[in-house]
């Protein structure tokens, strides 16, 4: 009983979720990676999801799709060092120089 309601917990589902989608990043299965951060974030949205959904866009060249999720990542955590450097690479690939600079300089 108690192994099935974990299973059916968003939470736990959302987690698990983003831990295979970083195992698949890390592997340099960004497609399916990307697939794994946009099933997390249709359970639970967060920070980490769509900085991940985000990373994995990019490598894959799906830039405006990329900056979007990251810009997602910074608005539930404005801090997030690693989304604002992310964005700010996809903003230079992209031509969008001042944007770029805005987001080197937070």
């Amino acid at each position: 009983e108690g192994d099935k309601s974990r299973q059916k917990n968003p939470l736990v589902q959302a987690l698990l979720h983003v831990k295979w989608a970083s195992f698949l990043q890390k592997a340099g299965k960004h497609d399916r990676a990307e697939e794994h951060f946009a099933s997390s974030l249709a359970l639970l949205p967060s920070a980490r999801a769509y900085f991940g959904r985000g990373t994995c866009l990019a490598a894959l060249r799906r830039r405006r799709e990329a900056a979007e999720e990251l810009q997602k990542a910074l608005q539930l955590s404005p801090k997030m060092v690693g989304a604002l450097v992310n964005l700010a690479g996809v903003q230079l690939a992209l031509g969008r120089w001042a944007d770029a600079e805005l987001n080197c300089r937070k």
